[in-house]
């Protein structure tokens, strides 16, 4: 074989894996924004689920609906915890850890009132605001300012009341 038939060869096969490591490069790429989008409409889902079944309830006083495994109320992946802030929530009502520290800021910033009242841990990307809300523990029967319902099986269970003005939302 002469050199020029071997320089071009080898010319050939740097080309290959050039092309070869860009078409690798774009896939990667757009299977990543699939995924992305993906997770981003699941996030979406769940706000408008929530939002809209304790918005339509809140007007039809004593009408419940309990969310559980028969009747999910599903949360992305991702997400270890969903907490909700009462209207009358003040910044020492919310825990002092690290993981509710962006709740706390928006308390403190009087947001729970306007734009966002249910809040996920860690925090995500949007802001949920399901109207006036009132948390109530089932165990010692009074109302509380802030709880967080913990997600499992992707999803959380709890139930939730209308009360002609707001909805209750039961939390043990």
């Amino acid at each position: 074989m002469d050199k020029k038939a071997q320089i071009q060869r080898i010319f050939f096969y740097i080309v290959a894996i050039f092309i070869f490591a860009v078409i690798l490069l774009f896939g990667y790429k757009a299977i990543h924004s699939f995924i992305e989008k993906g997770k981003k409409v699941e996030l979406i889902q769940f706000k408008n689920d929530l939002e809209s079944a304790i918005r339509d309830l809140a007007i039809q006083y004593g009408d419940q609906i309990v969310f559980n495994e028969k009747n999910p109320m599903r949360v992305p992946s991702g997400f270890s915890q969903v907490c909700f802030v009462s209207p009358s929530a003040k910044k020492d009502d919310i825990p002092g850890e690290y993981e509710y520290a962006h709740i706390k800021a928006a308390v403190e910033q009087n947001l729970h009132n306007s734009t966002e009242n249910v809040f996920l841990i860690p925090p995500a990307e949007i802001s949920i605001f399901v109207g006036p809300i009132e948390i109530w523990n089932s165990t010692s029967n009074k109302a509380q300012e802030f709880a967080c319902l913990k997600i499992e099986k992707g999803r959380i269970d709890f139930k939730i009341e209308g009360r002609g003005d707001k909805t209750r939302i039961y939390v043990k």
